[in-house]
Protein backbone atom coordinates (compact mmCIF):
# COMPACT_ATOMS: atom_id res chain seq x y z
CA UNK A 1 0.00 0.00 0.00
CA UNK A 2 1.57 3.45 -1.32
CA UNK A 3 2.17 5.90 1.53
CA UNK A 4 0.93 9.54 0.88
CA UNK A 5 4.41 11.33 3.09
CA UNK A 6 2.73 15.04 3.01
CA UNK A 7 -0.06 13.38 4.53
CA UNK A 8 1.18 10.00 7.08
CA UNK A 9 4.01 12.54 8.17
CA UNK A 10 2.12 15.35 10.06
CA UNK A 11 -0.34 12.77 11.37
CA UNK A 12 2.31 10.12 12.83
CA UNK A 13 4.48 13.11 14.24
CA UNK A 14 0.84 13.89 15.89
CA UNK A 15 0.25 10.81 17.02
CA UNK A 16 4.17 10.56 18.31
CA UNK A 17 3.29 13.72 20.49
CA UNK A 18 0.59 11.57 22.07
CA UNK A 19 1.87 8.66 23.00
CA UNK A 20 4.77 10.50 24.77
CA UNK A 21 2.36 12.77 26.75
CA UNK A 22 1.03 9.70 27.60
CA UNK A 23 4.25 7.70 28.69
CA UNK A 24 5.51 11.13 30.09
CA UNK A 25 2.35 12.24 31.73
CA UNK A 26 -0.77 11.30 33.44
CA UNK A 27 -2.96 9.18 31.19
CA UNK A 28 -5.79 10.33 32.97
CA UNK A 29 -5.41 13.99 33.30
CA UNK A 30 -7.33 16.77 31.98
CA UNK A 31 -4.31 17.78 29.04
CA UNK A 32 -4.26 14.35 27.78
CA UNK A 33 -8.36 13.55 27.89
CA UNK A 34 -8.16 16.43 25.56
CA UNK A 35 -5.55 15.85 23.13
CA UNK A 36 -7.00 12.53 22.60
CA UNK A 37 -10.28 14.16 20.93
CA UNK A 38 -8.04 15.78 18.46
CA UNK A 39 -7.60 12.59 15.80
CA UNK A 40 -11.93 11.93 16.10
CA UNK A 41 -12.34 15.31 15.31
CA UNK A 42 -9.69 14.70 12.19
CA UNK A 43 -11.55 12.06 11.36
CA UNK A 44 -14.72 13.33 11.70
CA UNK A 45 -14.04 16.60 9.52
CA UNK A 46 -11.53 14.78 6.74
CA UNK A 47 -14.80 12.23 6.08
CA UNK A 48 -17.55 14.64 5.35
CA UNK A 49 -15.43 16.41 3.33
CA UNK A 50 -14.37 13.78 1.24
CA UNK A 51 -18.41 12.91 1.56
CA UNK A 52 -19.18 16.18 -0.56
CA UNK A 53 -16.56 15.27 -3.61
CA UNK A 54 -18.79 12.31 -3.91
CA UNK A 55 -22.25 14.10 -3.48
CA UNK A 56 -25.04 11.96 -3.74
CA UNK A 57 -24.04 9.20 -5.38
CA UNK A 58 -24.00 5.46 -4.37
CA UNK A 59 -20.36 6.09 -3.22
CA UNK A 60 -21.09 9.28 -1.67
CA UNK A 61 -23.65 7.51 0.50
CA UNK A 62 -21.89 4.91 1.62
CA UNK A 63 -18.85 7.29 3.00
CA UNK A 64 -21.21 9.43 4.37
CA UNK A 65 -22.58 6.66 6.37
CA UNK A 66 -18.97 5.92 7.56
CA UNK A 67 -18.19 9.53 8.70
CA UNK A 68 -21.87 9.48 10.58
CA UNK A 69 -20.59 6.47 12.31
CA UNK A 70 -17.44 8.08 13.23
CA UNK A 71 -18.99 11.36 14.30
CA UNK A 72 -21.07 8.96 16.54
CA UNK A 73 -18.29 7.81 18.11
CA UNK A 74 -16.72 11.08 18.49
CA UNK A 75 -20.19 12.60 20.05
CA UNK A 76 -19.45 9.28 22.73
CA UNK A 77 -15.77 10.55 23.27
CA UNK A 78 -16.88 13.86 24.21
CA UNK A 79 -19.39 12.73 26.48
CA UNK A 80 -17.48 10.21 27.88
CA UNK A 81 -14.82 13.13 28.50
CA UNK A 82 -17.31 15.19 30.03
CA UNK A 83 -18.52 12.54 32.54
CA UNK A 84 -14.90 11.89 33.51
CA UNK A 85 -13.15 14.82 33.50
CA UNK A 86 -15.97 17.93 34.56
CA UNK A 87 -18.51 16.05 35.59
CA UNK A 88 -16.11 13.08 38.07
CA UNK A 89 -18.49 10.25 37.35
CA UNK A 90 -18.05 6.89 36.29
CA UNK A 91 -18.54 7.16 32.32
CA UNK A 92 -19.52 3.42 31.89
CA UNK A 93 -22.37 2.58 31.07
CA UNK A 94 -23.16 5.93 30.24
CA UNK A 95 -25.29 8.14 27.37
CA UNK A 96 -21.58 7.84 25.82
CA UNK A 97 -22.44 4.15 24.89
CA UNK A 98 -25.47 4.79 23.29
CA UNK A 99 -23.65 6.75 20.69
CA UNK A 100 -20.59 4.53 20.50
CA UNK A 101 -23.32 1.43 19.81
CA UNK A 102 -25.14 3.31 17.38
CA UNK A 103 -22.54 4.06 15.33
CA UNK A 104 -22.59 0.33 14.37
CA UNK A 105 -25.59 1.23 12.92
CA UNK A 106 -24.06 3.46 10.47
CA UNK A 107 -20.99 1.13 10.04
CA UNK A 108 -22.61 -1.86 8.99
CA UNK A 109 -25.09 0.16 6.37
CA UNK A 110 -21.90 1.95 4.90
CA UNK A 111 -20.71 -1.78 4.10
CA UNK A 112 -23.48 -3.44 2.89
CA UNK A 113 -23.76 -0.66 0.40
CA UNK A 114 -20.07 -0.66 -0.85
CA UNK A 115 -21.26 -4.78 -0.58
CA UNK A 116 -23.28 -3.02 -3.54
CA UNK A 117 -21.13 -1.36 -5.34
CA UNK A 118 -18.43 -4.26 -5.70
CA UNK A 119 -20.95 -7.03 -5.64
CA UNK A 120 -19.87 -7.81 -9.59
CA UNK A 121 -16.41 -8.18 -8.72
CA UNK A 122 -17.15 -11.14 -6.40
CA UNK A 123 -17.51 -13.58 -9.27
CA UNK A 124 -14.01 -12.32 -10.24
CA UNK A 125 -12.40 -14.07 -6.57
CA UNK A 126 -10.28 -16.86 -7.20
CA UNK A 127 -11.44 -19.87 -4.90
CA UNK A 128 -8.19 -20.41 -3.74
CA UNK A 129 -8.55 -16.87 -2.25
CA UNK A 130 -11.93 -17.54 -0.59
CA UNK A 131 -10.98 -20.62 1.11
CA UNK A 132 -7.58 -19.11 2.64
CA UNK A 133 -10.50 -16.14 3.56
CA UNK A 134 -12.36 -18.44 5.60
CA UNK A 135 -9.91 -20.30 7.36
CA UNK A 136 -8.19 -16.37 8.11
CA UNK A 137 -11.21 -15.77 9.39
CA UNK A 138 -12.81 -18.43 11.24
CA UNK A 139 -9.05 -18.91 12.98
CA UNK A 140 -9.49 -15.42 14.58
CA UNK A 141 -13.37 -15.68 15.13
CA UNK A 142 -12.80 -18.16 17.68
CA UNK A 143 -10.58 -16.71 19.78
CA UNK A 144 -12.02 -13.21 19.55
CA UNK A 145 -15.13 -14.30 20.34
CA UNK A 146 -13.70 -15.85 23.36
CA UNK A 147 -11.50 -12.83 24.99
CA UNK A 148 -13.77 -10.60 23.11
CA UNK A 149 -17.20 -11.51 24.37
CA UNK A 150 -17.22 -14.26 26.99
CA UNK A 151 -14.13 -12.82 28.96
CA UNK A 152 -15.88 -9.55 28.34
CA UNK A 153 -18.39 -11.06 31.09
CA UNK A 154 -17.71 -10.30 34.75
CA UNK A 155 -19.59 -11.72 37.57
CA UNK A 156 -20.02 -8.44 39.63
CA UNK A 157 -20.63 -5.96 37.32
CA UNK A 158 -24.43 -5.27 36.07
CA UNK A 159 -26.06 -7.48 33.06
CA UNK A 160 -26.24 -3.46 31.37
CA UNK A 161 -22.33 -3.56 32.38
CA UNK A 162 -21.89 -7.22 30.49
CA UNK A 163 -24.27 -7.00 27.76
CA UNK A 164 -23.03 -3.75 26.32
CA UNK A 165 -19.04 -4.70 26.96
CA UNK A 166 -19.93 -7.98 24.98
CA UNK A 167 -21.66 -5.69 22.36
CA UNK A 168 -18.96 -3.62 21.59
CA UNK A 169 -16.92 -7.02 20.65
CA UNK A 170 -19.29 -8.38 18.66
CA UNK A 171 -19.78 -5.31 16.84
CA UNK A 172 -15.86 -5.05 15.93
CA UNK A 173 -15.67 -8.64 14.99
CA UNK A 174 -18.59 -7.95 12.30
CA UNK A 175 -16.85 -5.03 10.99
CA UNK A 176 -13.08 -6.34 11.01
CA UNK A 177 -15.07 -9.31 8.97
CA UNK A 178 -17.26 -6.87 6.51
CA UNK A 179 -14.93 -4.28 5.83
CA UNK A 180 -12.16 -7.34 4.87
CA UNK A 181 -14.61 -9.01 2.95
CA UNK A 182 -15.47 -6.04 0.43
CA UNK A 183 -11.89 -5.44 0.29
CA UNK A 184 -11.63 -8.68 -1.28
CA UNK A 185 -12.89 -8.05 -4.81
CA UNK A 186 -11.19 -4.68 -4.76
CA UNK A 187 -7.84 -6.89 -4.20
CA UNK A 188 -8.79 -8.91 -7.13
CA UNK A 189 -9.70 -6.22 -9.45
CA UNK A 190 -6.91 -4.17 -8.90
CA UNK A 191 -8.96 -0.78 -7.71
CA UNK A 192 -5.71 0.49 -5.98
CA UNK A 193 -7.31 3.61 -4.96
CA UNK A 194 -10.40 2.02 -3.55
CA UNK A 195 -8.10 -0.90 -2.14
CA UNK A 196 -6.30 1.50 -0.22
CA UNK A 197 -8.74 3.30 1.37
CA UNK A 198 -10.49 -0.09 2.71
CA UNK A 199 -7.33 -1.96 4.02
CA UNK A 200 -6.44 1.32 6.03
CA UNK A 201 -10.23 1.55 7.20
CA UNK A 202 -10.48 -2.42 7.93
CA UNK A 203 -7.34 -1.79 10.15
CA UNK A 204 -8.70 1.26 11.71
CA UNK A 205 -11.83 -1.60 12.37
CA UNK A 206 -8.95 -4.14 13.44
CA UNK A 207 -7.56 -1.45 16.17
CA UNK A 208 -10.94 -0.59 18.07
CA UNK A 209 -11.60 -4.48 17.67
CA UNK A 210 -8.61 -5.17 20.22
CA UNK A 211 -8.91 -1.97 22.48
CA UNK A 212 -12.86 -3.08 23.11
CA UNK A 213 -11.49 -6.96 24.22
CA UNK A 214 -8.87 -5.31 25.90
CA UNK A 215 -11.50 -2.84 27.66
CA UNK A 216 -13.68 -5.55 28.20
CA UNK A 217 -11.67 -7.75 29.98
CA UNK A 218 -9.57 -5.30 32.44
CA UNK A 219 -12.62 -2.51 32.23
CA UNK A 220 -12.22 -2.41 36.54
CA UNK A 221 -8.67 -1.45 35.97
CA UNK A 222 -9.10 0.92 33.30
CA UNK A 223 -11.95 2.42 35.42
CA UNK A 224 -9.90 2.79 38.64
CA UNK A 225 -6.98 4.64 36.16
CA UNK A 226 -4.14 2.31 36.78
CA UNK A 227 -1.55 3.76 33.92
CA UNK A 228 -0.88 0.20 32.50
CA UNK A 229 -4.31 -0.32 31.26
CA UNK A 230 -4.89 3.23 30.47
CA UNK A 231 -2.83 2.75 27.62
CA UNK A 232 -5.78 1.27 25.99
CA UNK A 233 -6.86 4.35 24.68
CA UNK A 234 -3.86 4.68 22.31
CA UNK A 235 -5.13 1.44 20.51
CA UNK A 236 -8.60 3.57 19.98
CA UNK A 237 -6.23 6.75 19.23
CA UNK A 238 -4.24 4.39 16.08
CA UNK A 239 -8.29 3.49 14.81
CA UNK A 240 -8.70 7.09 14.90
CA UNK A 241 -5.56 7.62 13.19
CA UNK A 242 -6.30 5.14 10.53
CA UNK A 243 -10.14 6.85 9.50
CA UNK A 244 -8.47 9.87 9.61
CA UNK A 245 -5.48 9.25 7.00
CA UNK A 246 -8.16 7.02 4.80
CA UNK A 247 -10.24 9.99 4.48
CA UNK A 248 -7.57 12.23 3.95
CA UNK A 249 -5.35 10.02 1.67
CA UNK A 250 -8.65 9.35 -0.49
CA UNK A 251 -9.82 12.88 -0.74
CA UNK A 252 -6.14 13.89 -2.13
CA UNK A 253 -6.48 11.18 -4.94
CA UNK A 254 -9.95 12.72 -6.10
CA UNK A 255 -8.80 15.74 -6.02
CA UNK A 256 -5.39 15.29 -7.42
CA UNK A 257 -7.34 13.41 -9.88
CA UNK A 258 -10.14 15.86 -10.77
CA UNK A 259 -7.53 18.63 -11.20
CA UNK A 260 -5.61 16.25 -13.73
CA UNK A 261 -8.88 15.67 -16.06
CA UNK A 262 -9.03 19.80 -15.54
CA UNK A 263 -5.68 20.03 -17.61
CA UNK A 264 -6.33 17.74 -20.08
CA UNK A 265 -10.09 18.91 -20.70
CA UNK A 266 -8.32 22.69 -21.62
Amino acid sequence: MQLSLKIFVPLCLLFLVLVLSYVAVDPTGLYISTAYLVFPIIAVVAGFRLSRLYAKSITGGMMTCLSVGILFWTLGEIFWYVFENLLHIDPFPSVADIFFLLAYIFFIYALLKEGAIVKKMFGQIRLAHIAVYIIIVSFFVIPISYYGVYQAYHQGATMLENGIAMAYGIGDLLLVVASSLVLLPLLQSGDGKFARFWITVTIGFAFFLLADILFGIFVEAYNGNVKLYRYIDLLWLAGYFSFAYAFLLHYDYVTSTREKLKKLMK
